[in-house]
């Protein structure tokens, strides 16, 4: 199989908040902003970041051989089975209502991907303001 059909295999989404969000004074600066999600394994990051720091970044060019054992390797991912996340909210403007909703927006999507929320942590954080999110994918 050639290296440009195995290694870096991330899904990406471009996307936007839904009018009906972006009708609520928390989110309405972002109406027309786009943003990216990439899901992919801890070995397709990898794989990402040396790609991109040895074909962008460096002056010599990696040998074949090598490039395509790194793509063989990233592409051993898997599809992940959980998904963690971390929700920080704002002090000042955090309502049990807005915590509610974005997890019902987090339970929403990890059933359209198939994946099981498997938990995390969320907090009430000084010097937000808005509501930041971090989660992580685990693969069997």
């Amino acid at each position: 199989m050639e290296q440009a059909r195995i290694g870096y295999a991330s899904v990406h989404y471009i996307a936007s908040l839904k009018g009906s969000r972006t009708s609520s004074p928390e989110y309405s600066r972002f109406q027309n902003i786009k943003f990216e999600v990439q899901i992919r394994s801890i070995l397709q990051h990898t794989w990402a970041e040396i790609e991109h720091d040895l074909q962008y970044k460096s002056q010599e060019s990696l040998p074949r051989e090598l490039r395509r054992k790194f793509a063989r390797l990233a592409g051993l991912g898997a599809r992940p089975l959980w998904f963690f996340v971390v929700m920080l909210l704002p002090e000042s403007r955090t309502t049990p209502e807005l915590a509610e909703t974005i997890m019902a927006d987090v339970r929403t999507t990890c059933e359209e991907l198939g994946v099981t929320l498997g938990g995390g942590h969320t907090e009430i954080t000084q010097g937000l303001d808005r509501p930041i999110l971090v989660g992580q994918m685990l693969l069997p």
